[in-house]
């Protein structure tokens, strides 16, 4: 969680929501936690996405969770 959040400092993201489970689902299935990030444009949400610090961490996370990044 710490080399995630450094990640995301240079690029002004934060949690808005991290590992809460998905309560109620109006449609469809959502078989696990929701994890939301913010950020002042979505130019930073691209930027980070694609930084080297962010990039070096997706085989930790993908590894250990499945999941959809959207």
């Amino acid at each position: 969680m710490e080399r995630i959040q450094s990640t995301l400092d240079p690029f002004g993201g934060h949690f808005l929501v991290h590992g809460a489970p998905a309560r109620e689902v109006p449609e469809g299935s959502w078989p696990g936690a929701c994890v939301i990030i913010a950020f002042p444009a979505y130019e930073n949400a691209r930027a980070w996405y694609g930084s080297e610090p962010y990039q070096a961490l997706i085989p930790l996370r993908t590894r250990h969770m499945e999941g959809d990044a959207s």
